[in-house]
């Protein structure tokens, strides 16, 4: 009988040991099933923050985009102004050395004979027209330095009003800070 028993406690306990192996087959095979499941649900979660972070940048590079156009269109337009205002203060001047030089061209062509014999008389006729000339070669020297000035004047301005318009990283507060500063003068 020793032998039956031995027997029997053998397929027992080889029964027992079948049955906790099926039980942790099912378990390892319903935990598997669970972490997929959770596994897939973490993908699909990312994979929705992944899509909305990407929409999120691509409104973001579309404002800028749009904010670049605007800013471009602005700066041309404002470039035009001052264009078109630098175009009229040089029509100005001309006009006042066109005036100048006709002035100056009526005195030289006064008679000079009136002044007589007196020498001292015809020299300072002489050097009034003298310095009549000298003074609208000046005027016109003047108006080229007025128009380089003013083309110089135009770009000081576009670039300032690009750097307060346009540049808003913090590297350019130092900047805005010295412009307004320049401007306060």
């Amino acid at each position: 009988m020793t032998l039956t028993r031995l027997l029997l406690y053998v397929g027992l306990f080889a029964a027992v040991m079948l049955g906790i192996n099926a039980i942790r087959a099912r378990d390892v095979a319903k935990g598997d099933t669970q972490g997929a499941a959770r596994v897939m649900a973490q993908w699909n979660a990312q994979k929705a923050v992944d899509q909305d972070k990407t929409l999120q940048l691509e409104r973001e590079r579309r404002a800028d985009e749009l904010t670049g156009f605007r800013n471009a269109e602005r700066i041309n337009d404002e470039q035009a102004k001052r264009e078109t205002t630098r175009e009229r203060r040089i029509a100005a001047g001309n006009a006042v050395a066109d005036q100048l030089r006709s002035a100056i061209d009526r005195l030289n062509r006064r008679d000079v004979s009136q002044a007589g014999s007196d020498p001292r008389a015809v020299a300072l006729a002489q050097e009034a027209a003298t310095a009549r000339e000298l003074f609208g070669s000046c005027n016109k020297a003047q108006l080229g330095v007025a128009a380089e000035a003013d083309g110089l004047r135009d770009q000081v301005v576009g670039l300032q009003d690009f750097v307060k318009k346009v540049c808003h990283s913090s590297a350019s507060g130092s900047i805005l800070k010295e412009l307004e500063a320049v401007d306060a003068r």
